[in-house]
């Protein structure tokens, strides 16, 4: 009877001891795989204790680095871009365009006046956005003057159809979301399949009053396997993401896409993401959470 005492007693304590351990050690696998997160339990003053104590305080002090590191780099992309726009005067650079677009019309061609004409539309939207809100709308109307510019080159094999309420439109949104994606539709969607290639843009509002973009196309699309890979890149770690390989076939597309949906994380939340959804019959479904605003 002493010896099964002895036994459950020793089995409890085990317990009490190993348990926090395990927890610590679940955690900071996590960590491995980029979930910084602290470690919930009742305090204690033992040194289990004082080692969960220990570790939360250095899961804090990692996020605020991170988000330090990313708030600097955000805000030299920002310097860099203020100074590049300030060395840029947008009346002139028009000014200029339209010069060039007149005297093509004079040449008699007017396929380049055409692409003058809509490259300098492109300009004005990027240029003239910064001091004023973006909104969805705006970014419809870049990624409608890109298509234009790209029908011009490649004789019209694009095609996009805007497919959005007017609550969505009027939502606002960080630039240079949409266009990116429908780049990549064209660059890689179009890549191989030699017929003409059909992009929709479709927007909606969410129960939890969210915005749900979806960009799809009907071009040759990518294998499940690589579509899950991509998705995985996105969301991985910045070290994890840099020691991979990514100079593959779509090495691009997950740079491109990561980009954004990093952009989006930091802006609206973890809770908001750029994703490939899966494929449809035909061609690529990526879909983009923001908040509604």
């Amino acid at each position: 009877v002493c010896i099964i005492i002895a036994v459950v007693i020793s089995s409890l304590f085990s317990r009490m001891i190993t348990k926090p351990i395990r927890n610590l050690q679940r955690q900071m696998e996590q960590v491995e795989q980029g979930q910084y997160k602290i470690l919930l339990q009742k305090e204690a003053n033992d040194e289990i204790g004082n080692l969960v104590t220990s570790y939360n305080r250095m899961i804090m002090k990692i996020k605020t680095l991170i988000e330090d590191v990313y708030l600097y780099e955000i805000k030299q992309k920002n310097a860099k871009f203020l100074a590049l726009q300030t060395q840029i005067n947008p009346h002139m650079l028009y000014n200029t365009l339209d010069s060039i677009r007149m005297k093509a019309l004079v040449n008699g061609d007017d396929e380049v006046a055409e692409m003058i004409k809509i490259l300098a539309k492109m300009f004005r939207n990027a240029l003239s956005k910064q001091t004023a809100a973006n909104l969805i709308k705006d970014e419809a109307d870049y990624a409608k003057n890109y298509v234009k510019l790209q029908n011009l080159r490649f004789y019209n094999m694009f095609s996009l159809s805007v497919n959005m309420e007017e609550q969505v439109l009027n939502s606002s949104i960080i630039p240079m979301v949409l266009q990116p994606v429908i780049e990549n539709s064209i660059e890689h969607g179009f890549k191989g399949h030699n017929s003409p290639l059909h992009i929709t843009l479709e927007g909606t509002v969410t129960q939890e009053q969210n915005i749900l973009l979806r960009i799809s196309d009907d071009g040759k699309g990518m294998l499940p396997e690589r579509a899950e890979e991509i998705n995985k890149m996105i969301t991985m770690a910045d070290s994890d993401w840099l020691s991979a390989e990514l100079e593959q076939e779509d090495g691009e597309t997950s740079i491109g896409l990561k980009n954004i949906a990093e952009r989006i994380k930091l802006h609206y939340g973890s809770g908001y993401y750029l994703k490939i959804a899966g494929n449809a019959e035909r061609g690529t479904v990526i879909e983009i959470l923001i908040p509604r605003q």
